[in-house]
Protein backbone atom coordinates (compact mmCIF):
# COMPACT_ATOMS: atom_id res chain seq x y z
CA UNK A 1 0.00 0.00 0.00
CA UNK A 2 1.48 3.77 -1.14
CA UNK A 3 1.34 6.24 1.40
CA UNK A 4 -0.40 9.75 -0.75
CA UNK A 5 1.20 12.76 1.02
CA UNK A 6 -0.62 15.92 1.38
CA UNK A 7 0.59 19.59 1.72
CA UNK A 8 -1.44 21.54 3.47
CA UNK A 9 -2.46 25.34 2.71
CA UNK A 10 -3.47 26.19 6.36
CA UNK A 11 -2.54 23.93 9.07
CA UNK A 12 -4.93 24.78 12.11
CA UNK A 13 -2.86 22.98 14.54
CA UNK A 14 0.70 24.46 14.42
CA UNK A 15 -1.77 28.26 14.15
CA UNK A 16 -3.19 26.97 17.57
CA UNK A 17 0.18 26.19 19.10
CA UNK A 18 2.00 29.26 17.77
CA UNK A 19 -0.72 31.51 19.18
CA UNK A 20 -0.84 29.91 22.49
CA UNK A 21 3.54 30.36 22.42
CA UNK A 22 2.99 34.04 21.93
CA UNK A 23 0.33 34.68 24.74
CA UNK A 24 2.56 32.46 26.74
CA UNK A 25 5.63 34.78 26.13
CA UNK A 26 3.70 37.69 26.73
CA UNK A 27 2.04 36.78 29.75
CA UNK A 28 5.17 35.13 31.64
CA UNK A 29 5.64 36.58 35.12
CA UNK A 30 2.64 38.29 34.93
CA UNK A 31 0.17 38.09 38.38
CA UNK A 32 -3.19 37.20 38.18
CA UNK A 33 -4.68 40.93 38.19
CA UNK A 34 -1.99 41.66 35.51
CA UNK A 35 -3.48 38.40 33.24
CA UNK A 36 -6.92 39.29 34.14
CA UNK A 37 -6.28 42.99 32.71
CA UNK A 38 -4.35 41.85 29.56
CA UNK A 39 -6.78 39.05 29.17
CA UNK A 40 -9.78 41.91 28.99
CA UNK A 41 -7.92 44.18 26.86
CA UNK A 42 -8.01 41.55 24.45
CA UNK A 43 -11.49 40.97 24.55
CA UNK A 44 -12.14 44.54 24.16
CA UNK A 45 -10.02 44.92 21.33
CA UNK A 46 -11.16 41.73 19.51
CA UNK A 47 -13.83 41.97 16.54
CA UNK A 48 -15.58 38.31 17.96
CA UNK A 49 -16.30 40.21 21.37
CA UNK A 50 -17.62 43.54 19.60
CA UNK A 51 -20.26 41.54 18.05
CA UNK A 52 -21.23 39.49 20.97
CA UNK A 53 -21.95 43.19 22.52
CA UNK A 54 -23.62 44.49 19.75
CA UNK A 55 -25.98 41.71 20.00
CA UNK A 56 -26.63 41.57 23.49
CA UNK A 57 -27.08 45.76 23.16
CA UNK A 58 -29.32 45.19 20.08
CA UNK A 59 -31.41 42.21 22.45
CA UNK A 60 -31.95 44.92 25.54
CA UNK A 61 -33.33 47.28 23.16
CA UNK A 62 -35.56 44.62 21.49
Amino acid sequence: METIKQTKEFDCVKMMRDIRDKIDAETVGMTYTELRAYIDRQLENGTFWQRITRQQKMRNYA
